[in-house]
């Protein structure tokens, strides 16, 4: 029997597909305009050496960003199965847990990894200007790899003993990053509490053994020790096969259909009865809420997704505690604000982006959404259900959020100036970007709110859909920011403009702010017009994409036509 069967075919399969080459090139050229983009802003004020560290330590940050990313890939793979009654079909051929597991690993992170590696190149620029060494690349390569087989372990692990996509996802979340960031900040919180000194050593943390970032952090700062960066590559790698071990033990029991015990149906009769209130309380609120819209009633009534979302919140308001108790003169500044802020407000449209998704992805899957159509109720009328439900759900988090925004700012203002470190001109541009921070935030959620549930109905992939959802209005934003700039300050090297650092700023706020604006209206508007035009048609194919015939400009399609017009007629 040919060794890991399933990884050598993913692997044939891989170096057949058009876009496992195109997403190469399109993953270059994007770490090239970063590059560019991070030379041209700061190469007037550094020298070439400052600028080559820079540029090494900016290209870093985003690539381990990526590589930690992996677990989103694995985090459903095996769960779908269990879902669709097919694991248990695999056990049939000669392929054991490990072959399974194995093969789902290379099949879900192979491609990510392929366009990882396709930003490594442009990762060694910085070493020829100089300012970073040879082996400093080295391990940053090897520690992103090993972030990737961490996260994606982790991820692997969780879907084997898991069976809802909502729940696969979530807890893949919480444990990569509670390994990466949860574990060494509370660790730092206790040493601060119970030493004299507020910042420990990074050698003095026991996280540095099992949090997969710390490597890199290692080699970005230069006065840790060597065997720190071993310690720690040797401790994340050995939680990675632990973590695939687990899932070739829990593939193995996953494929049998256990009874469950008198224990473990009172658990879930507690849990659901939790969610969903008494009876007299489910039958009131039934009552109400019917005559509001039903398909509203039928996705608002589960009371656990409003608490794990409040819990979210009440993370923020522990981090701000935190800050207070250590530093009670300065805190809050703006790095605190921006950092919670920008968790607060991106983990919140994350969650819109699944929550938009999942229920309409689940209904078209099971049928149940073709049935749903068979009644009286219009495209219209679903559609609107549906963003009342994500109203209800989210009105109240965006409110107290904006609420925290605009406390945040103040505080900041009043206590820079209390002690004389802002000027008039720092306080209006830094209310000017809290302003249109907390715009953007609405309107990305406004935009969320059509694109999920289009997405939900035109896509064969939950988790696809969710991260075309989130990418489209949030990812694209970013990209449009970042090429206007990179455009700008190309047009002032070639003309020799220069308007201050002052007017620099305001311009890129306005265009952040334009930028986002622009997106999120565009693909808002967009969705919502297919939204309520082809519903119907959409709903009605449940197994085909919004469209049968990919466009000309697809990778699929654009191939067949090059392979078509090459042929020499006969």
């Amino acid at each position: 029997m040919t060794f890991l069967p399933i990884v050598e075919r993913e692997l044939r399969v891989a170096s057949r597909r058009l876009h496992t080459y195109v997403g190469r090139v399109t993953i270059s050229l994007g770490a090239i305009g970063l590059f560019l983009y991070i030379y041209l802003i700061d190469s007037e004020r550094m020298t070439q050496a400052e600028l080559g560290q820079e540029l090494f330590e900016g290209m870093t940050t985003v690539v381990a960003l990526v590589s930690i990313s992996f677990g989103f890939a694995t985090a459903d793979c095996l769960s779908v199965e269990r879902r669709e009654g097919t694991l248990g079909l695999l056990f049939l051929t000669d392929l054991t847990g490990f072959d399974i597991a194995t093969g789902k690993l290379a099949a879900h992170v192979l491609h990510l990894l392929l366009l990882l590696l396709a930003a490594f190149p442009i990762l060694s620029l910085p070493v020829l200007m100089g300012g970073v060494a040879g082996h400093d690349f080295w391990r940053v390569v090897l520690a992103c790899l090993n972030a990737g087989f961490f996260s994606a372990c982790a991820g692997l692990m969780v879907s084997a003993a898991s069976r809802h996509t909502r729940k696969a996802f979530v807890v893949t979340i919480v444990l990569v990053g509670m390994f990466a960031i949860g574990f060494p900040f509370m660790e730092r919180g206790m040493h601060t509490f119970l030493s004299e000194y507020p910042y420990p050593e990074a050698e003095e943390l026991v996280s540095r053994y099992y949090s997969p970032l710390f490597p890199i952090g290692v080699v970005l700062n230069h006065r840790m020790a060597r065997w720190d960066y071993w310690g720690s590559m040797s401790g994340v790698h050995l939680l990675g096969w632990l973590w695939l071990s687990m899932s070739c033990f829990m593939v193995r029991r996953a494929r049998y259909d256990r009874t469950k015990t008198a224990a473990q149906t009172s658990r879930e009769v507690r849990l659901k009865r939790w969610s969903l209130g008494d009876p007299a309380e489910r039958k009131n609120y039934r009552t109400r809420m019917l005559s509001v819209n039903p398909v509203c009633w039928v996705e608002d009534r589960y009371r656990l997704q409003k608490t794990v979302l409040w819990g979210l919140l009440l993370g923020g308001l522990v981090l701000w505690m935190f800050g207070l108790s250590v530093d009670e003169r300065y805190w809050p500044d703006e790095d605190s604000v921006i950092v919670t802020g920008l968790w607060l407000h991106y983990g919140l449209l994350v969650w819109i982006s699944f929550q938009s998704v999942q229920r309409l992805f689940e209904d078209r899957a099971s049928g149940a959404l073709e049935l749903l159509l068979a009644t009286p109720l219009s495209a219209k009328e679903i559609v609107t259900g549906n963003r009342l439900a994500l109203m209800r759900q989210f009105a109240w988090p965006l409110r107290v959020i904006l609420v925290f925004d605009g406390l945040g700012a103040v505080a900041v203002i009043l206590i820079r100036w209390s002690y004389g470190w802002v000027y008039m001109e720092d306080r209006v541009f830094w209310m000017l970007a809290c302003v249109l921070g907390m715009m953007m935030l609405m309107i990305n959620a406004w935009a969320i709110s059509w694109v999920g549930p289009w997405l939900g109905i035109s896509s064969r992939k939950i988790g696809q859909a969710t991260l075309l959802a989130g990418g489209k209005v949030l990812l694209m934003h970013w990209l449009l920011f970042m090429g206007g700039i990179l455009a700008l300050a190309i047009v002032e090297k070639t003309m020799g403009w220069s308007y201050g650092w002052r007017a620099e700023g305001y311009v890129a706020l306005g265009w952040w702010a334009a930028a986002g604006v622009g997106c999120s209206l565009f693909h808002g508007l967009r969705a919502r017009k297919k939204l309520l035009r082809d519903f119907r048609e959409t709903a009605a194919r449940r197994f085909d994409g919004p469209s049968s015939q990919p466009k000309w400009w697809h990778a699929a399609r654009l191939g067949e036509i090059i392979q078509r017009l090459s042929k020499k007629p006969v």
